[in-house]
């Protein structure tokens, strides 16, 4: 029972929910960290530079920082470069650092920019500590709060197929009646067809296919119908049980799991109402109500 698209996802939503408590611009700046991560250095990006004119963060190095590492993701090295000289400014330098010691609290380090080779060059700076209307929002002292090498590859989960019987019927299905997108529906070569929808608001998509020929090695899509544990989420799971039926689809009551096991109707508790259906095949579905949409989590 999946409650956030990922860790990073989570910790988006989490700082969202921290800006409705303690609004801050050190808040927004670390929400804007965490978007990125979620969604994507550009998106990130936007929001730091809404911050610019923010007085609180007037000489704080920590804008520029995060502007330098976003721009650096998104492959602009030379902009990035100049948002690290700007952020080595706004700190004292080494040998300051080296005078002041372990007890002002702050520390030395650099930061390579350029994405290596022989253009690129390194940045050494010592991080004075900040006051503490700079640092508060910062909740896991023990990480950093980016750092550009660790960021993994994404693998990011796209297409679903659906093995299906026939394709026209159960893209009527899909379409028409649970209410997908249709993105593509081509024969993208001799004899193979494949139709590609997407739940409304989703990442994901599905895929209907005929004339796939399995993979060497792979056992292949699975026998019309065998398809379980896919999840949908909706914000109001009893308006989409009404659409549903409104449709034709044949659909579960809201069920909750109570004391005594599963029960029908709707539970108070976030994440805890279910409702299920099948398509024509008999590919099995589950949706769960979410507490907000995918957007804000």
């Amino acid at each position: 029972m999946r409650q956030c698209r990922s860790s990073t996802a989570r910790r988006a939503w989490l700082t969202r929910r921290l800006l409705a408590l303690a609004s801050s611009p050190v808040v927004e700046l670390n929400r804007a960290v965490a978007v990125s991560m979620a969604e994507g250095p550009e998106t990130g990006l936007k929001l730091v530079d809404a911050l610019a004119a923010e007085p609180a963060l007037k000489g704080c190095h920590l804008p520029p920082s995060v502007r330098g590492h976003l721009l650096e993701r998104l492959g602009r090295g030379a902009q990035a470069r100049t948002e690290f000289e700007r952020a080595a400014a706004l700190t004292r330098n080494a040998r300051e650092g080296a005078a002041a010691g372990a007890g002002s609290g702050g520390h030395v380090g650099h930061v390579r920019v350029g994405g290596g080779g022989a253009s690129s060059r390194s940045v050494r700076y010592r991080v004075r500590p900040c006051p503490p209307e700079w640092t508060m929002a910062f909740t896991e002292p023990a990480t950093p709060l980016f750092s550009p090498r660790s960021h993994t590859m994404d693998w990011t989960l796209e297409v679903i197929t659906v093995p299906v019987s026939d394709v026209d019927r159960a893209k009527a299905f899909y379409a028409d009646q649970v209410g997908f997108k249709v993105d593509l529906d081509a024969e993208v070569a001799p004899g193979l067809r494949i139709v590609q929808l997407t739940p409304p608001g989703s990442r994901c998509s599905v895929a209907l296919m005929s004339g796939m020929p399995t993979p060497p090695g792979s056992p292949g899509l699975g026998a019309p119908g065998s398809l379980r544990g896919v999840q949908l989420c909706v914000t109001d799971i009893e308006a989409a049980r009404a659409k549903l039926v409104s449709r034709g689809v044949e659909v579960s009551p809201v069920l909750h799991v109570g004391p005594q096991g599963w029960a029908e109707g709707r539970s108070e508790a976030d994440w805890s109402s279910f409702m299920h259906f099948t398509d024509p095949d008999g590919n099995a579905w589950n949706v769960q109500e979410a507490p907000a949409p995918l957007s804000e989590r």
